[in-house]
């Protein structure tokens, strides 16, 4: 199984300004990683497990640079970083992004079939 550092966008700010979205966001989230086990990887999506604690708890930024800390702990250990881009790339996936691409990480992006007609039928979160 080859580890994958799935990336798809999430963002806890979306908590307070449109739970619809955030909850649309994390059922990619569930979906990205649901698609990437069929495809007999191993993946891991570091943002989901800190998107929902830091939606938990008043987090300051040493909590903030600890849990992207772990992130970058959890990339340097994986073989690929996966990018489910139908709701977009946000600011923080890009920053993923840039730095697999600098340690030379494999890079692949997908779409899920059944996020295609919500994607064209609503703005995305992101614009890439």
């Amino acid at each position: 199984m080859r580890r994958a550092f799935v990336l798809s966008a999430l963002t806890p700010a979306l908590v307070a300004c449109d739970p619809h979205a955030y909850k649309r966001e994390m059922r990619y989230a569930q979906s990205a990683l649901l698609d990437a086990l069929a495809r007999a990887e191993a993946p891991i999506h570091g943002a989901l497990d800190m998107v929902r604690l830091l939606c938990d708890i008043d987090a300051d930024r040493q909590l903030i640079d600890q849990l992207l800390e772990a992130q970058a702990a959890w990339l340097d250990a994986s073989d690929t970083v996966i990018v489910y881009a139908d709701l977009g790339v946000s600011p923080g996936m890009q920053m993923i992004i840039d730095l697999a691409k600098s340690w030379d990480i494999e890079i692949e992006y997908r779409a899920l079939p059944d996020y295609a007609a919500e994607s064209a039928t609503s703005a995305p979160a992101y614009v890439n």
